[in-house]
């Protein structure tokens, strides 16, 4: 089951498409500077938005309920947490990976890669594409649990690649 994140404005908007090419979602920011973006699922409402002013923590949403957050640790590591629909609150990590063959990949608790996103460098956007690949083993569910998980990957490493162009 391969997805994409695509870039739609170099602003960091992104479309998350299906393997058949069809829109799932459309990730919109509120404006050029705005770290706080939103997406519409089925009934839901996902919302990703800064907890602070140095905004180095982001709050996800699901319906205005806090429902998980996003965090970075030292080691430039993009930390996820979200509570998903039954109650049970999972983390993730998400990592890069490689330098010629540079991509993000996203981890469990267990340390066992579920997903990988692969970086394409869009010109006429002056913003990224990701090829979502998911492991063998990683079968989920197209709910609003895995919608706000890859919304939330996309959103990780939009904020990754800004930094690490702005560090420069």
């Amino acid at each position: 089951m391969n997805y994409q994140l695509s870039s739609t404005a170099s602003n960091g908007s992104f479309d998350l498409i299906d393997n058949k090419e069809v829109l799932i979602t459309h990730f919109q920011y509120e404006n050029w500077f705005s770290s706080s973006g939103t997406a519409s699922f089925q009934q839901d409402q996902i919302t990703i938005k800064s907890r602070n002013f140095w905004h180095s923590a982001f709050d996800v949403l699901i319906n205005g309920v806090d429902k998980g957050d996003i965090t970075f640790n030292w080691q430039g590591h993009i930390l996820i947490r979200l509570e998903e629909q039954s109650g049970i609150t999972k983390n993730y990590r998400l990592k890069s990976k490689g330098f010629w063959d540079f991509r993000f990949v996203l981890e469990d608790e267990q340390h066992m890669e579920l997903i990988q996103l692969i970086p394409k460098f869009r010109w006429n956007k002056l913003a990224y594409n990701y090829g979502v690949d998911f492991a063998e083993t990683f079968t989920p569910a197209i709910n609003t649990d895995l919608i706000a998980l890859l919304l939330a990957c996309g959103y990780g490493a939009n904020l990754y690649m800004t930094m690490m162009a702005s560090a420069a």
